[in-house]
Protein backbone atom coordinates (compact mmCIF):
# COMPACT_ATOMS: atom_id res chain seq x y z
CA UNK A 1 0.00 0.00 0.00
CA UNK A 2 0.96 3.60 -0.66
CA UNK A 3 1.59 5.50 2.42
CA UNK A 4 -0.06 9.24 2.16
CA UNK A 5 3.54 10.93 2.27
CA UNK A 6 4.76 8.46 -0.77
CA UNK A 7 1.30 9.61 -2.50
CA UNK A 8 2.18 13.58 -1.43
CA UNK A 9 5.73 13.01 -3.00
CA UNK A 10 4.06 11.63 -6.31
CA UNK A 11 1.91 14.56 -6.91
CA UNK A 12 4.66 17.11 -6.16
CA UNK A 13 6.92 15.32 -9.04
CA UNK A 14 4.08 15.30 -11.36
CA UNK A 15 3.26 18.96 -10.71
CA UNK A 16 6.91 20.06 -11.05
CA UNK A 17 6.57 17.92 -14.53
CA UNK A 18 3.96 19.54 -15.72
CA UNK A 19 5.01 23.31 -14.63
CA UNK A 20 8.40 22.72 -16.80
CA UNK A 21 6.25 21.18 -20.06
CA UNK A 22 4.26 24.02 -19.52
CA UNK A 23 7.40 26.19 -19.46
CA UNK A 24 8.77 24.50 -22.19
CA UNK A 25 5.44 24.90 -24.37
CA UNK A 26 6.00 28.65 -24.00
CA UNK A 27 3.35 29.15 -21.97
CA UNK A 28 2.37 30.91 -18.53
CA UNK A 29 0.08 29.41 -15.49
CA UNK A 30 -2.76 32.08 -17.01
CA UNK A 31 -2.32 31.16 -20.70
CA UNK A 32 -2.81 27.11 -19.77
CA UNK A 33 -5.92 28.20 -17.47
CA UNK A 34 -7.85 29.50 -20.28
CA UNK A 35 -6.32 26.83 -22.64
CA UNK A 36 -8.08 24.07 -20.17
CA UNK A 37 -10.84 26.44 -19.36
CA UNK A 38 -10.14 26.37 -15.77
CA UNK A 39 -9.15 28.77 -13.09
CA UNK A 40 -5.59 29.70 -12.45
CA UNK A 41 -5.57 28.67 -8.78
CA UNK A 42 -6.21 24.76 -10.11
CA UNK A 43 -3.35 25.28 -12.82
CA UNK A 44 -1.41 26.47 -9.57
CA UNK A 45 -2.44 23.73 -6.96
CA UNK A 46 -1.43 20.82 -9.94
CA UNK A 47 1.72 22.43 -10.16
CA UNK A 48 2.32 22.80 -6.70
CA UNK A 49 1.12 19.13 -5.65
CA UNK A 50 -2.12 19.89 -4.28
CA UNK A 51 -4.21 18.36 -7.09
CA UNK A 52 -3.59 15.18 -8.75
CA UNK A 53 -5.05 15.87 -12.41
CA UNK A 54 -7.39 13.55 -14.20
CA UNK A 55 -6.20 11.24 -17.03
CA UNK A 56 -8.65 13.48 -19.05
CA UNK A 57 -7.12 16.76 -18.01
CA UNK A 58 -3.24 15.45 -18.83
CA UNK A 59 -4.68 14.19 -21.99
CA UNK A 60 -5.45 18.05 -23.17
CA UNK A 61 -2.35 19.38 -21.24
CA UNK A 62 -0.24 16.51 -23.41
CA UNK A 63 -2.15 17.81 -26.60
CA UNK A 64 -1.81 21.71 -25.63
CA UNK A 65 2.03 21.26 -24.45
CA UNK A 66 2.06 19.21 -28.49
CA UNK A 67 3.88 16.18 -26.13
CA UNK A 68 3.00 12.73 -25.41
CA UNK A 69 0.92 11.78 -21.92
CA UNK A 70 3.56 9.64 -21.19
CA UNK A 71 5.70 12.19 -20.62
CA UNK A 72 4.33 13.66 -17.47
CA UNK A 73 5.51 10.26 -15.87
CA UNK A 74 8.80 11.30 -16.93
CA UNK A 75 10.45 11.50 -13.15
CA UNK A 76 14.00 10.96 -11.71
CA UNK A 77 14.31 8.14 -9.19
CA UNK A 78 16.63 8.23 -6.76
CA UNK A 79 20.00 7.01 -7.45
CA UNK A 80 20.88 5.59 -4.13
CA UNK A 81 19.07 2.64 -4.74
CA UNK A 82 19.32 -0.74 -6.97
CA UNK A 83 17.28 -0.98 -10.25
CA UNK A 84 15.21 -3.61 -8.85
CA UNK A 85 14.31 -0.84 -5.82
CA UNK A 86 13.79 1.43 -8.64
CA UNK A 87 11.38 -1.05 -10.31
CA UNK A 88 9.62 -1.91 -7.38
CA UNK A 89 9.27 1.67 -6.13
CA UNK A 90 7.81 2.64 -9.71
CA UNK A 91 5.74 0.02 -9.84
CA UNK A 92 4.14 0.35 -6.57
CA UNK A 93 3.80 4.51 -7.11
CA UNK A 94 1.53 3.13 -10.33
CA UNK A 95 -0.22 0.20 -8.75
CA UNK A 96 -0.93 3.15 -6.22
CA UNK A 97 -2.50 5.22 -8.98
CA UNK A 98 -4.14 2.93 -11.05
CA UNK A 99 -6.04 2.08 -7.95
CA UNK A 100 -7.62 5.91 -7.65
CA UNK A 101 -8.58 5.63 -11.45
CA UNK A 102 -11.22 4.36 -13.53
CA UNK A 103 -11.30 1.19 -15.73
CA UNK A 104 -11.08 3.34 -18.78
CA UNK A 105 -8.48 5.82 -17.32
CA UNK A 106 -6.36 2.80 -16.08
CA UNK A 107 -6.21 0.78 -19.33
CA UNK A 108 -5.56 4.23 -21.42
CA UNK A 109 -2.52 4.79 -18.93
CA UNK A 110 -1.49 0.93 -19.24
CA UNK A 111 -1.26 1.67 -22.78
CA UNK A 112 1.14 4.84 -22.43
CA UNK A 113 3.20 3.02 -20.29
CA UNK A 114 3.35 0.27 -22.66
CA UNK A 115 4.40 2.41 -25.43
CA UNK A 116 6.95 4.45 -23.75
CA UNK A 117 8.37 0.94 -22.33
CA UNK A 118 8.64 0.36 -26.02
CA UNK A 119 9.86 3.04 -27.13
CA UNK A 120 12.79 3.28 -24.66
CA UNK A 121 14.32 0.10 -25.38
CA UNK A 122 14.69 0.92 -29.02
Amino acid sequence: MVSKRQMAEFTRALGRRIATLRVNAGLTQQALAEHLDSAISVVSRMENGGALPSITRLVEMADIFGVEVSEFFLFEIPTNVTTDDKAETVAKRLAALLRLMSPDDTELVVRIVEQLARRLRK
